[in-house]
């Protein structure tokens, strides 16, 4: 890197991470898909008249109990099978006397939390069939995954819920790098979860444009394609991502694995619209270079940028507009939406997951499903996967409803 990072010689390392996706329920299985050009897209009808672009995760073990099944929404027990493995990975043992359960903090994202059994319980009461069960606030608030999560691991540092929208797990992950390197806790389990497939949600995301919406014969990856004239809009997706974050000296005393650094972080708001980007893309640009400052890096050490366009003409359009700005032409670019969809609170902590991919591959993913980039696309748009420049950065951006805008840097491992 070319410049000092304001904290010095401190680092976040990542020391386990995980992921539940479309296109597959473990890192090595979405990424094996993801780089041979697959997507997880279909169509899912609403009604006679409607048929729309989804991404549902696809069947198979999550790895999670019975109980959890039982007690909890479908948002935790994504969150809970992600963070497990991620746990797993990482080798930390939360009994050993190295850990200080009062000195972890566990930090999470997610724009609606558990909406679904909130919709499900109304509808089901409304049908005659039973009382509310007692159960249902533990079951849909927020907070619920991270407090099993505090509760599974015996965390009593600081427990916190994020819900910028769409930016949310991103945000999560950034207070917890922020956390690391202020001293006030020594490890963080962070990322996020989210499955919106509940009437409401999808009616209205259709209603405002952002869904896209399929004609009878046509295919999911014909309408959602990030950065191309022809998109039409998103896939609603589902899943979850989460990292165990810790001080790299504590990871370097314990002889952990590290996957790769978190280094920079930026984050601030449009304060536009309540659902439109600022046109230009000011704020996507501002946090950007911020996240640059935070990690002591310039635009020249940005080997890779995992894009959060989704397939929405003017969120493209304000993020193209912004990476122009910073970079010029001279970055690669992709939008992994056209394969995974977009799971919304998820999705930045699930675009950090293939982002520390990148690094530990060497190989960047190419665009899903674009064929003819929009005028004003980003110039550096990957239409095949190609290697990353050794030594280089990757910079991952997560933007919201509400204009949240994040941007995560993330920096090479020791493997």
């Amino acid at each position: 890197m070319t410049s000092r990072s304001p904290y010095g010689d401190q680092r976040v390392a990542i020391t386990g991470f995980s992921m539940v996706t479309p296109l597959g329920l473990d890192v090595e299985t979405t990424w094996s898909a993801l780089m041979k050009g697959s997507s997880a897209l279909e169509g899912r009808v609403l009604d006679e008249s409607h048929l729309v672009a989804v991404a549902p995760l696809p069947d198979g073990d999550l790895g999670v109990s019975n109980r959890v099944r039982t007690v909890s929404d479908r948002t935790t027990i994504l969150g809970v099978s992600a963070a497990t493995a991620a746990m797993e990975s990482s080798g930390l043992s939360i009994g050993s006397n190295d850990v200080d359960s009062e000195r972890m903090s566990i930090m999470v994202g997610t724009s609606f939390g558990g909406i679904g059994s909130i919709v499900d319980e109304d509808r089901r009461t409304r049908d005659g069939r039973g009382r509310v069960s007692p159960r249902l606030i533990t079951r849909a608030i927020p907070s619920a995954l991270a407090s099993h999560l505090a509760i599974e691991y015996q965390v009593t540092g600081p427990v916190m819920t994020y819900m910028g929208a769409c930016a949310a797990s991103a945000q999560a992950l950034g207070e917890a790098m922020l956390a690391i390197l202020a001293g006030r806790c020594d490890r963080v389990i962070a990322g996020g979860a989210d499955t919106l497939f509940v009437d409401p949600i999808m009616w209205s995301l259709m209603a405002s444009g952002a869904l896209a919406t399929l004609a009878a014969d046509e295919s999911a990856v014909e309408a959602v394609r990030p950065f191309d004239r022809g998109r039409r809009g998103m896939a609603l997706g589902e899943g979850g991502a989460f990292f165990v974050l810790e001080s790299e000296a504590l990871a370097r005393a314990r002889g952990a694995q590290i996957y790769a650094y978190l280094v920079g972080f930026g984050t601030g708001n449009d304060a536009h619209h309540v659902s439109a980007p600022e046109p230009s893309g000011l704020g996507a640009e501002r946090v950007m270079r911020m996240a640059l400052e935070s990690a002591g890096a310039t635009s020249r050490d940005i080997g890779y940028v995992n894009a959060h366009a989704t397939g929405t003409e003017l969120g493209d359009a304000a993020e193209a507009a912004a990476l122009l700005r910073v970079f010029g032409d001279g970055v690669p670019v992709s939008s992994i939406k056209g394969a995974l969809g977009h799971s919304l609170g998820a999705a930045g902590a699930m675009e950090a997951a293939l982002s520390v991919q990148v690094l530990r591959t060497k190989m960047m993913p190419a665009n899903t499903g674009i064929e003819q980039p929009d005028t004003g696309a980003p110039p550096g748009l990957l239409f095949d996967p190609s290697q990353i420049e050794p030594g280089a950065l990757v910079l991952s951006n997560s933007f919201g409803f509400g204009g949240h805008n994040v941007s995560l840097i993330f920096a090479p491992g020791d493997e």
